[in-house]
């Protein structure tokens, strides 16, 4: 049976799903990739969390 993997998942301020599973951000840089995600975007970054890939 497979183990389970930790993914970042970010929420811009237009969005009505989380975005993601980004499995190459290291943990702890969540909340930074998804402030950087967003602006890319031109949208307001409203969060980050981790959750099973």
């Amino acid at each position: 049976m497979g183990e389970l993997r930790a993914c970042c998942f970010v929420l811009c301020a237009t969005d009505a799903a989380w975005r993601g599973p980004f499995w190459k951000i290291a943990y702890g840089n969540c909340g930074n990739y998804g402030k950087y995600y967003c602006m890319q975007r031109g949208l307001a970054y409203e969060g980050a969390k981790w959750d099973n890939c």
